[in-house]
């Protein structure tokens, strides 16, 4: 009998916010900047697949308009061609969130980062925290260990487009909410105490502009847009 093999995983890093989004069925997509853009001239970017895609993602190519074709459906590759670092379809994602271990359970939480086992530790998630909350220092996600996580994502799409090309649909699916009801229909950012935006995608503007600094929505890179949904760990 063939073997199933096991479904990779990779670690993709969320702030508070949007892991309470992520727990409340919220939020289905991620966007995140290429790391290395486009060529100019760069029209759209399509994913190929290919036999020597050892890995088995396909690779996203950079097509712009051909200057000596006559049709409109003639492009150039433009030599940019990258898998998405965070996977494709049926693969899988874990969540690292800001966390910290209850302050009594020090000893088994470096007993489990040693990889002795034993009792697991209580771990406290700054999404979660109440001024109850017992920690002494919260620990940056960068940090999380994969056994800590709590949250895993199965893709279910990956595709690359300009920042600013969101639909209304997708600013929602990013955990937006909305439409509101207050004398006109609004909307809200996740965290934000009242819907201030007419449409989605201008509260999704201002989320991209708290998390990634002024001037980057206008910058308008291109960036993966990852679509998933929650997947038992």
């Amino acid at each position: 009998m063939q073997r199933v093999r096991p479904a990779r995983e990779r670690p993709i890093l969320f702030s508070a916010p949007m892991v309470r989004a992520l727990l409340a069925g919220t939020k289905t997509q991620t966007r995140r900047v290429l790391k290395v853009q486009p060529p100019l001239g760069t029209t759209s970017v399509a994913a190929y697949h290919h036999p020597d895609d050892s890995d088995g993602r396909p690779r996203f190519w950079s097509l712009g308009p051909d200057p000596e074709a006559h049709g409109a459906t003639d492009y150039l590759q433009l030599g940019w061609a990258y898998p998405c670092p965070y996977g494709r379809p049926g693969e899988r994602l874990w969540v690292r969130e800001t966390h910290a271990p209850q302050p009594d359970c020090s000893l088994s939480w470096e007993k489990w980062m040693r990889g002795a086992g034993g009792e697991k530790p209580i771990i406290h998630y700054a999404a979660d925290a109440t001024e109850r909350t017992w920690v002494d220092q919260w620990r940056p996600s960068i940090h999380m260990p994969r056994w800590a996580s709590r949250i895993d994502l199965e893709i279910t799409g990956v595709r690359v487009e300009r920042l600013q090309d969101i639909s209304e649909a997708d600013a929602i699916a990013e955990g937006i909410s909305g439409p509101h009801n207050v004398g006109y229909p609004a909307y809200r950012v996740p965290d934000d105490s009242k819907p201030r935006y007419s449409r989605a995608s201008a509260a999704y503007e201002a989320l991209w502009e708290q998390i990634n600094g002024d001037g980057s929505w206008a910058a308008d890179p291109w960036v993966w847009v990852v679509e998933f949904r929650k997947a038992q760990p």
